[in-house]
């Protein structure tokens, strides 16, 4: 890779430029990134001695019996739009929420709404 000191390891390498050539930059990038990763990840020992791994379900789910008997309160928009019932459900709705405030599909006020009443849940929790 030109000269490359990684000795051509494309991750790194692509870290070191992102970080505009700074190896202390591109080193704790690296390190941050590794801690996400592993962090998505739950143990699950199968035999014993050794440890395997599973992701976990990255989204909360609601079947439509669950979210039917919820009441209009545990919304966070009128509706019956962004379910908030626990902790889960309430950071969900907090990053729908931005996704669809930058696309445009969602106002302003709506987003706000769908904030103060996310935090509302996470506080309790």
């Amino acid at each position: 890779m030109h000269g490359c000191p990684t000795g051509g390891v494309p991750l790194v390498g692509t870290l070191f430029f992102l970080c505009g050539g700074k190896w202390r930059g591109a080193i704790r990038l690296l390190r941050i990134l590794s801690a996400r990763a592993f962090s998505t990840l739950q143990r699950v020992p199968e035999v014993a001695g050794t440890i395997s791994f599973r992701e976990e379900d990255p989204m909360s789910r609601l079947t439509a019996a669950e979210r039917d008997a919820l009441p209009d309160s545990a919304f966070a928009l009128p509706g019956r739009r962004y379910p908030i019932p626990d902790a889960t459900h309430a950071r969900d709705a907090l990053a729908r929420a931005s996704e669809m405030l930058h696309r445009g599909d969602l106002t302003q006020r709506d987003y706000d709404t769908v904030v103060a009443r996310a935090h509302a849940v996470l506080e309790n929790e």
